[in-house]
């Protein structure tokens, strides 16, 4: 079990703070969680990363999980930015000379690559599952046009669905989504898609702005964020490598066992948290 804290905002926000800490840590891991979901979905990645020797660290964003806000509002990523820096900080207090690692999954991705291109001396490594990279989503013409104004009157209008089923093709999964009290259930809120979209088209056009070593794995089946931006992604910058899992879904830590696909993500984890732990062994 993680241990339970809080992690104040710049605003002094309380915010719900979750660590695996091993005894003798190598370095931390920070993870970011996406859209609707909180920081326990990722437990088993935390989980990983304590048994290799990183110091693993989440927090619920804003809106999410055990946090304050709007339940899926997201009028923007300066405010979750700040809180990561905040994050950062904290971690850097208790273990100032170690490397630290960020993670990021879906809308956490897109959050997790803006905070690696505007503070590269702080992340060590960046990896990102399945991120929200993409610039268009197929919508009426009109409705893209009046997207922004609707997200500037309206911000926490529920504007689209999320279908639980895309997230895994495992039908116990997607039940325990559904039915977990601390994910938000409602419509893509007007503020949250648009800040989505307006951050993708900025990452993909500026992909050359990072210069992270970086690890982005996506299902080719994904029916929420498009590979697509992915690919775009690791073609505009060679320090992307890109693995791509055939018929994944969206959240391939949680797709189907019998396809091989959440184990092959952890295998990919797991090689990437043991690489950088060599990396780090070097430097001693």
């Amino acid at each position: 079990m993680p241990a339970r804290s809080t992690l104040t905002g710049p605003d002094g926000a309380k915010l719900a703070l979750y660590r695996w800490r091993p005894e003798r840590p190598v370095g931390a891991l920070v993870i970011v969680h996406g859209y609707g979901e909180h920081a326990t979905r990722h437990a088993d990645l935390a989980r990983s990363a304590q048994e290799a020797g990183w110091d693993a660290v989440a927090f619920d964003q804003r809106g999410h999980g055990e946090s304050p806000g709007v339940p899926g509002g997201v009028p923007g990523f300066g405010r979750t930015l700040a809180d990561l820096e905040e994050l950062f900080r904290l971690v850097r207090a208790t273990d100032p000379q170690l490397p630290v690692l960020l993670f990021g999954h879906s809308m956490g991705g897109a959050i997790a690559l803006r905070f690696a291109t505007r503070h590269p001396a702080e992340v060590t490594a960046l990896a990102l599952s399945s991120p929200f990279l993409q610039d268009a989503v197929k919508r009426p013409a009109l409705l893209g046009a009046l997207a922004g104004v609707i997200a500037r009157l309206l911000p926490n209008l529920p504007v689209a669905a999320l279908d639980a089923r895309l997230i895994s093709r495992d039908p116990d999964e997607v039940a325990r989504y559904r039915n977990d009290p601390l994910v938000y259930h409602g419509g893509v809120r007007a503020n949250a898609g648009h800040t989505m979209l307006e951050e993708g088209r900025d990452l993909l056009a500026h992909a050359d702005a990072l210069t992270v070593p970086t690890l982005v794995v996506v299902g080719t089946a994904d029916g929420i964020a498009d590979p697509e931006g992915a690919r775009r992604l690791a073609a505009a910058n060679p320090l992307v490598r890109l693995e791509e899992l055939p018929g994944g879904y969206h959240e391939l830590h949680h797709d189907d066992p019998g396809t091989g696909t959440p184990q092959r993500f952890k295998r990919l984890m797991v090689e990437w948290l043991q690489a950088n732990t060599r990396n780090t062994t070097n430097l001693r």
